[in-house]
């Protein structure tokens, strides 16, 4: 996301979360994780030598029905996803 001119930060949103592999209960596991990783790159900046980017501001919204967010909740509270923000809709 190098590519945008002027970024102050970047905003993931996700609609109807609770498709988000629906029948892989390990592959969500393994998505959130991977979202986590992701945020907390771009908040403590990039450093690949040649590829220098400042801290930047990365949030993700899930949107879902109620009956995922508990699902949602548990696999968060074991990667610590509090980056997570959780609507539903």
């Amino acid at each position: 996301m190098s590519w945008f001119p002027e970024k102050k930060g970047f905003l993931l949103i996700i609609r109807n979360g609770e498709s988000l592999l629906r029948d892989q209960e390990d592959d969500l596991s393994i998505f959130l994780d991977l979202l986590h990783d992701t945020i907390q790159e771009w908040k403590k900046g990039r450093d690949y030598g040649d590829f220098v980017i400042p801290p930047t501001s990365f949030n993700v919204v899930l949107i879902c029905k109620e009956n995922f967010i508990e699902k949602l909740n548990e696999e968060l509270l074991e990667i610590n996803g509090s980056e997570f923000h959780i609507n539903v809709g």
